[in-house]
């Protein structure tokens, strides 16, 4: 049932960030299939009304949402309550609108837009900006809790266990942060892949040619209930997982040229030897029992690996074990937060899209704790 025009005007209106899976969304045309179309186009034209009285810019499709009467929305009856939503499509933003206020803590945690003033709670945000926080908060609590241990361990007396506690400690640290710096070009990538197919590309991101097989059949919707709209969401969505996953299989080097070419971004060389050498060491400590290999040090250019220990240096040649100094680690710690700073800075002036977050809403937590489970 249509709701009474008179009443859209009063709506309570909320502003989310993200909502993606828009085919659950349906057409009010087809929703109210029943009613008299002009009576549809008003409402449409009211709810529309309303959404850009709370900030909305007018692009988007308006469309309806049905919410079951079993989750304490509205009155409790058999009829549910129905929800309009609309998604912005420069910065993501979905717009919803209820004739009866919606009590969704996660909801009320970002921002109610009944009252416009409440539109200066949202900040704008790149499209990599949580990504970097995430990744800047996780290496800084490695960072801490590394601290934490360290100090911990000065107390006890000193011995041969106390010199393997911190070594082990030390590379198990450094294995954590190389595996966050990782993750975070798999979030980086997927974000510019977002760009670049499902909003139509508009800053003239430089795709590499795709390694994937192409199975168009394989992403269309078995479902004939769903919309076109929704149906092309699907298909666009369907191509950048696989898209995603196939690049997260390829090598260190494709995978660091194919975001970094992508975005015209040129990393310092002093800067990404540091980081590819850690990368390596790292997969020789999982794969070559802790030794260094002669094709990880052809990958490197060298024929042995300069590490810091006490202001000053010392060398791992081919096959000997990998041991790791606390100023190793450190300066391992500084890299990665100049990279994470230096590439968002270029992001933010090579893609300016801007999204826009509640300024409630917080980055994710670190996927994983500290090695003894302190904190600074």
């Amino acid at each position: 049932m249509l709701p009474d025009q008179t009443s859209i005007k009063s709506y309570h209106v909320y502003a989310y960030t993200f909502l993606d899976d828009l085919s659950y969304i349906k057409d009010p045309y087809d929703q109210f299939a029943d009613e008299d179309k002009y009576k549809i186009d008003d409402a449409v034209r009211l709810v529309g009304e309303r959404f850009r009285e709370c900030g909305w810019e007018g692009d988007g499709r308006i469309g309806i949402v049905w919410i079951p009467p079993f989750l304490d929305v509205g009155v409790e009856d058999t009829w549910g309550t129905y929800v309009w939503h609309v998604k912005q499509r420069n910065d993501g933003i979905s717009f919803l609108a209820s004739c009866v206020p919606l009590d969704s803590k996660r909801l009320q945690d970002q921002i109610d837009l009944t009252s416009r003033t409440s539109t200066r709670n949202l900040i704008p945000i790149s499209i990599i900006e949580t990504d970097v926080q995430w990744f800047l908060k996780s290496v800084q609590e490695v960072k801490a809790d590394y601290a934490s241990s360290l100090h911990f361990l000065s107390q006890m007396p000193s011995d041969k266990i106390k010199g393997k506690i911190i070594r082990n400690l030390t590379l198990y640290c450094q294995g954590i942060v190389v595996r966050y710096f990782q993750e975070f070009l798999d979030e980086c990538y997927l974000r510019i892949l977002i760009e670049t197919i499902e909003d139509g590309n508009p800053h003239k991101i430089k795709l590499r040619k795709s390694q994937i097989k192409v199975d168009n059949a394989s992403y269309l919707p078995e479902d004939d209930d769903v919309s076109d709209e929704g149906a092309t969401w699907l298909t666009i969505r369907g191509f950048i997982r696989d898209m995603w996953i196939a690049y997260k299989w390829e090598p260190f080097k494709n995978r660091t040229d194919m975001l970094f070419k992508s975005t015209d971004y040129v990393i310092a060389t002093a800067l990404f030897d540091e980081i590819k050498k850690h990368v390596i060491i790292r997969n020789c400590m999982q794969h070559h029992e802790g030794r260094l290999d002669r094709d990880s040090l052809n990958q490197l250019g060298k024929d042995k690996i300069p590490m810091k220990k006490d202001r000053d240096v010392y060398y791992i040649d081919v096959w000997k074990p990998i041991t790791i100094f606390d100023d190793e680690l450190y300066s391992l710690f500084a890299i990665l937060e100049q990279f994470a700073e230096d590439f968002h800075k270029h992001i933010k002036q090579r893609i300016p899209t801007v999204h826009y977050m509640s300024k409630t809403t917080q980055p994710p937590a670190p996927p994983d704790r500290s090695p003894l489970g302190c904190s600074g």
